[in-house]
């Protein structure tokens, strides 16, 4: 009986460094994941600031040419794209804030 009940408990213990192993592992997976979205969300900003570029143009040559109605329409998708733009950077400095504080655990 007395056998029996410490092979539980040196099984358990067992068990329990085997999954403290496995745990940097797994925190590596994590952060190499989260790299992947920086990237990811960097190459959406740039897309985006393409985006916000082409409005900014197309409003100045509607603006250069008198096409007020045209300039108006341009006005608001540029603001829009701006607005997008800015919480798409905000997401990114959030997310970099976290990868580093992850780095330094």
């Amino acid at each position: 009986m007395r056998y029996s009940n410490l092979s539980k408990w040196m099984l358990a213990a067992g068990l329990a460094l085997a999954g403290a192993s496995a745990l940097p592992a797994a925190d590596w997976r994590d952060t190499r994941s989260d790299y992947r979205d920086v990237r990811r969300d960097e190459r959406a900003i740039d897309r985006q600031r393409d985006l916000v570029a082409a409005d900014r143009a197309r409003l100045e040559d509607d603006y250069r040419c008198g096409r007020r109605w045209a300039v108006d329409r341009d006005r608001a998708a540029l603001n829009r794209d701006r607005r997008t733009l800015d919480a798409m950077v905000r997401d990114l400095r959030h997310d970099r804030r976290e990868l580093r504080e992850d780095r330094r655990w």
